[in-house]
């Protein structure tokens, strides 16, 4: 069985989605298909994040483990959509953020 180490880098990660989309046959979607997904864990998350403020007949919930297991879900859905593209998101990440730090903000 393939695991997480306890401190993950990003390459793992993406090691690790990529081995368990394998082993259950998930390599066969479209990129489509993965947005799609995509946007339906984030509107999952959107109502969880709904429920933690207790409001709209929602009882807050004790903890944050369902909104915590939907943010891994969109986690999962990403690095899967990275994968397919041969996209190296730690790369990625450490560059996108070098030219974030380079920008100038308006106030």
């Amino acid at each position: 069985m393939n695991t997480l180490p306890t401190s993950v880098t990003v390459r793992q990660l993406q090691d690790f989605v990529q081995t368990k989309c394998k082993e259950r046959g998930w390599t066969n979607r479209t990129d489509v298909e993965r947005v799609m997904m995509l946007a339906e864990e984030v509107g999952e998350v959107a109502k969880e994040v709904r429920k933690q403020t207790g409001k709209f007949g929602y009882t807050t919930p004790q903890n944050s483990d369902a909104l915590a297991a939907e943010l891994v879900d969109v986690l999962n859905w990403v690095v899967d959509l990275a994968n397919s593209n041969n996209i190296n998101l730690e790369a990625s990440i450490r560059s996108k953020w070098q030219q974030t730090d380079n920008r100038t903000w308006q106030a």
